[in-house]
């Protein structure tokens, strides 16, 4: 068993005793309580599949939804979940053969930007209930009873008003029939091991190069990761004070309609990569650009104000800087010796409403504009 794998079993070791060769796999999303997109798809557009309190498979009749899995081809297909067990080894240094991850061509060790991450889009503060089926399996090594899943989510403040933080819990059904698990119920909710954060807002705004083989430009607005602190619970997280340079910049966790405007560069031509953020609109009104082209690259400028009729002249393409409403959620599903195979379980994601919303272009912001700097790459679709 490699370093990654015995670390893994260590932060699961309340539920994962050795011993046995079968183990509890998750064998899909359920849909009854999810409204599912008929089709056809079309490229570049966005597609949701509604979650509801209860079962929809009979109509939507008295059912409320609080968020939806959004997913946009050919990035990703309907109905924006699925589940990959004992995916193809693709990389050496890492070890992920299980993952919940977005209905995109990618696996589990796919490459950086080949649409890994599932988009839960928040529209309220309150229970989101996705579901998941499960089955028994062949153990990975035939000395553990149970397989982890990694969590590739994206979590998306759509409701209005800023946010908190963040909690999400294990338990079964769903709506007001949602009963919480406990650790007797042989499942858990796990930290990733080796270092990396349970949150993180993308990169691209907020991230030192020098420490990613994905990057090579430190974050738009500060080269400093940030996101949420998180505790572990056993079958909770729940974030708690942010960390890095977010807060400083922006307050609470921002919704998607006080998001800043940007102009992005779309230097390669390819829908499915994300186009470069080079410019954005401050709080006083005014464009700040802060990278300029070189080679068919960006490359870091001093920031100065412009005209935004020369972002347009230079071919550039405007729209909402999305990402400083994303939060990137890492963790995993991991199951005990004996946990009831077939037995759905339900992940309860929930946002925290912030005490006072924030306002687009607060104040705050303008005063760490001299403060904070650098560039990165724009993740738009995630």
């Amino acid at each position: 068993m490699n370093h990654f794998a015995c670390r893994l079993l260590a932060a699961t070791a309340l539920i994962a005793p050795a011993g046995g060769a079968m183990a509890t796999t998750v064998t899909g999303w359920n849909l009854e309580n999810v409204v599912v997109e008929a089709g056809p798809l079309t490229d570049g557009v966005t597609y949701s599949s509604p979650v509801y309190d209860r079962d929809v498979t009979g109509g939507t009749t008295g059912a409320a939804t609080n968020g939806a899995v959004t997913y946009s081809p050919p990035e990703a297909g309907g109905p924006g979940i699925k589940i990959v067990t004992n995916g193809p080894d693709l990389k050496p240094s890492i070890d992920i053969p299980n993952c919940i991850m977005a209905s995109s061509s990618s696996s589990c060790e796919g490459d950086f930007q080949s649409g890994k991450r599932f988009k839960l889009r928040m529209d309220a503060a309150a229970p989101i209930d996705l579901v998941f089926d499960t089955g028994a399996g062949s153990a990975l090594d035939g000395t553990v009873t149970e397989q982890p899943y990694q969590i590739f989510a994206k979590l998306k403040n759509n409701t209005g008003s800023s946010l908190s933080g963040f909690t999400a819990e294990l338990g079964f059904g769903v709506g007001a029939d949602f009963i919480a698990a406990t650790l007797l119920d042989q499942i858990t909710l796990a930290p990733l091991v080796g270092g990396d954060p349970a949150t993180q807002f993308p990169f691209g705004l907020f991230g030192d190069a020098s420490t990613s083989s994905n990057h090579d430009l430190d974050g738009f607005f500060a080269p400093a990761t940030a996101g949420f602190n998180a505790d572990f619970a056993g079958t909770t997280i729940a974030s708690t004070a942010m960390y890095g340079p977010y807060e400083a910049l922006f307050g609470d966790w921002m919704t998607l309609a006080d998001a800043p405007e940007g102009y992005f560069w779309d230097n390669d031509g390819d829908a499915e990569t994300d186009a470069i953020l080079m410019a954005w609109l401050r709080p006083d009104g005014e464009w700040e650009q802060r990278r300029a082209e070189d080679l068919g690259e960006a490359t870091p400028t001093t920031p100065f104000t412009v005209a935004e009729a020369d972002l347009v002249s230079a071919g550039y393409l405007a729209g909402p800087i999305e990402d400083v409403v994303n939060l990137n959620l890492n963790a995993y599903v991991a199951f005990g010796a004996s946990y009831d195979d077939g037995r759905a379980f339900t992940i309860r994601v929930t946002g925290i409403a912030a005490d006072v919303p924030l306002p687009g272009g607060i104040a705050l912001m303008a005063g760490a504009l001299g403060l904070l700097g650098g560039l990165a790459r724009r993740r738009r679709k995630g």
